[in-house]
């Protein structure tokens, strides 16, 4: 128990060098004063009735603006401190959900710690603070997995309604959850239960986009702009290298084990082909990657757990090291020296390293288990 604390606290002091070093976003400023938050700041302001200026799909993303709205303070100032316990609360979820898959205590803190580095999901969302919701969306994936696996539905069907007022990615875990009953056998016998934990959340998604008014085009249309990107190569390089550095091409080192995960997953890998899919839906293309977090680290802990156990002395501080260097960037940033050459050098030098680092460690090892069965 006494290690778990000291996790608990080095969580909570890595969140909090996390938000000093990302510093906070100037919502009064072009370009940042036309961004999203516009929105999210009149709700916050209207509530706790709707904002009559704005429409979906930011309408429809209630939860964080009213929390903000309803709060003590100006709205601007609840959004950072809302931003703020949400961010500690949420590395200390994934921990504990991670512990209850199996992953031992030091493989788990080393891939939450590289979830709290990562610049895409987690430092974005600290700096554009208005982005509550963002992290409340990933809080409530983490909590609808772990109801899932644990088959509390009553907790399930909570977190969804929450999720249907907080961010529209939450709704991928309603084929991703009977996914996982058919896969187990169980769709027959808990079924039911699933579909009265979802409908109400369910219903609350849909009635909620007949209702409130339309702010651009339809998801339909969203789709056909945005579906366009897919012909470019920086989009699959954006989804599926960069959203992850450094340790992108771990999975692809140690895919052996990559595959004995999801082979022993499939609703895992339904999630991540449904985030994909939905990531054609808008144009930021990291961010929308980032509820693939809680799977890509889950198997960056399994990873960590299996093929490091033997391992060298200081992996987990080695990619811990170059997943901090990695999360500088030129954006979001107390630094104003920082320059994008720069951030995306340190980035891609962390990438390279990490990956041929943990080939030759293969290669060590490999060599290492032959020297060893011919001396038998």
């Amino acid at each position: 128990m006494i290690d778990r604390y000291r996790n608990i606290l080095v969580l909570a002091g890595v969140v909090l060098l996390t938000v000093f070093l990302f510093g906070k976003i100037d919502h009064q400023v072009p370009p940042y004063s036309q961004w999203d938050l516009v929105a999210y700041l009149h709700m916050a302001e209207a509530a706790p009735a709707l904002a009559d200026d704005v429409g979906l799909p930011y309408a429809a993303r209630l939860l964080g603006p009213m929390l903000a709205g309803l709060g003590p303070m100006q709205a601007p100032e609840m959004f950072r401190v809302l931003t703020l316990i949400v961010a500690l609360i949420l590395p200390l979820v994934f921990f504990r959900f991670l512990i209850r898959r199996g992953i031992d205590e030091r493989s788990a803190l080393t891939a939450v710690v590289l979830f709290i580095f990562n610049k895409q999901f987690f430092g974005f969302n600290v700096w554009n603070y208005f982005q509550l919701n963002d992290l409340l969306g990933l809080l409530f994936l983490v909590i609808l997995f772990d109801a899932m696996l644990r088959s509390r539905w009553v907790v399930f069907g909570t977190a969804l309604f929450l999720g249907a007022i907080t961010r529209e990615t939450t709704m991928i875990m309603i084929p991703t959850a009977a996914f996982y009953l058919w896969e187990q056998g169980r769709l027959k016998g808990e079924g039911s239960r699933l579909l009265a934990a979802v409908a109400p959340g369910l219903v609350l998604f849909l009635v909620m986009r007949l209702v409130l008014p339309a702010d651009g085009f339809s998801s339909l249309g969203a789709f056909q702009q945005y579906s366009v990107k897919a012909g470019a190569w920086r989009t699959w390089f954006y989804l599926f290298v960069n959203s992850v550095i450094p340790v992108t091409f771990l999975p692809l080192v140690f895919f052996h084990r990559t595959v004995a995960f999801f082979r022993a997953r499939r609703f895992a890998l339904l999630f991540v082909g449904l985030v994909s899919l939905a990531a054609f839906f808008g144009s930021n293309n990291e961010r929308l990657m980032a509820p693939v977090f809680l799977v890509f680290y889950w198997l960056i802990g399994d990873i960590l757990m299996g093929e490091f156990r033997t391992g060298p002395r200081g992996v987990r501080m080695f990619l811990a090291g170059c997943g901090f260097l990695a999360m500088f960037h030129q954006t979001y940033t107390r630094f104003a020296f920082l320059e994008k050459n720069l951030v995306v050098g340190l980035s891609l030098g962390c990438l390279l390293l990490v990956t041929v680092l943990s080939i030759l460690f293969v290669i060590w090892r490999n060599s290492r288990a032959r020297k060893g069965s011919a001396g038998l």
